[in-house]
């Protein structure tokens, strides 16, 4: 059987390449604003242009397991909900100020969500980059995993036990069920697309302002929202985590910045 590879760092053939080339299908790669498309993977069984969304059971059922590299941390939080549903371990490098990695064993232990519920990140744009040391972490335990669900924080790991008040661990799939998701909405009219977070992320706008200052190009301010420019495109982040941006009518762009200007 194959694994589920969810990508979007730009590492997945060197992660393919390290763990001595597994069958792996691929759903999202590193995104090139450019082209506004995603990087072909010739090298996998089969590549999805998009983005993780519980669109993807049929093909997390059909799997050996879940293997997750992206700079979403909300998409961790998919791929957890996704394996618990169909008894299938799943390894997720987690993003932030380090990054860890994590490992949900099917047979015993917790989630991540069992010590740690899903919070609102800053944006990709601010987090320290990705190390491929974290690669030989994983060399080490691919083939071997450990028998219980396990955090690496750097060179110290934490096996993690199950929390029944876990809404993952209690059958309640907020993330598969689609309850807890991004709303995509394209433009009929205009050249632009809007995303709006099913779930609560407020956004302290003179904080973010301060943080997001060295990447983008900021145009207006009000208590409501803010105007910046990154890259070639007009984006809009409002208070309530809303996100319009002007320019294309790719959801996936859309997503993209997102990700790296808001952070999900």
């Amino acid at each position: 059987m194959s694994w589920v590879l969810v990508g979007g760092l730009g590492y997945e053939r060197e992660l393919w390449e390290r763990l001595e080339k597994p069958s792996f299908k691929v759903v999202g790669t590193a995104y090139l604003l450019a082209t506004e498309s995603f990087s072909p993977a010739p090298w996998a069984e089969v590549a999805f242009a998009e983005y993780l969304t519980h669109n993807y059971a049929g093909l997390v059922a059909e799997s050996e397991g879940i293997l997750h590299l992206s700079q979403s941390l909300f998409s961790c939080y998919l791929a957890m909900d996704l394996a618990l549903a169909y008894h299938n371990p799943a390894w997720i490098f987690l993003p932030g100020k380090p990054w860890r990695l994590f490992f949900l064993s099917e047979k015993e232990g917790g989630c991540l969500g069992c010590v740690e519920p899903y919070h609102s990140p800053p944006p990709a744009l601010v987090w320290e980059r990705f190390s491929l040391d974290w690669f030989d972490t994983l060399a080490a335990h691919w083939k071997t995993p450990p028998h219980q669900s396990t955090l690496w924080e750097g060179k110290k790991t934490y096996p993690l036990e199950k929390n029944p008040h876990c809404p993952l661990h209690r059958k309640e799939q907020p993330y598969l069920s689609g309850k807890e998701q991004l709303v995509v909405a394209v433009s009929c009219g205009e050249n632009s697309v809007a995303i709006t977070p099913s779930f609560e992320k407020k956004i302290d706008l003179s904080v973010y302002q301060e943080m997001i200052r060295p990447f983008v190009r900021i145009r207006k301010t009000n208590p409501f929202f803010l105007e910046i420019e990154y890259e070639r495109f007009l984006c809009l982040v409002f208070r309530q985590g809303r996100f319009i941006v002007k320019g294309t009518k790719e959801k996936n762009t859309a997503l993209f910045l997102y990700r790296q200007l808001v952070g999900v």
